[in-house]
């Protein structure tokens, strides 16, 4: 199964594949904000002990 994230905010919604971290879509975040969404993301993927 593959496992993602939706991070929401305000109006702001994106969806972030937890094994490539690739982003399947952003609506309302800029670049910055997105950039540091992906490196939290990154930095705890292993919540479920899952995941590199």
């Amino acid at each position: 199964m593959n496992q993602h994230v939706h991070v929401l905010r305000d109006d702001n919604v994106a969806k972030i594949w937890l094994s490539t971290l690739a982003v399947e879509y952003n609506y309302g975040y800029n670049e910055r904000e997105l950039n540091r969404i992906v490196r939290l993301v990154r930095d705890n993927r292993k919540w479920n002990g899952k995941f590199p």
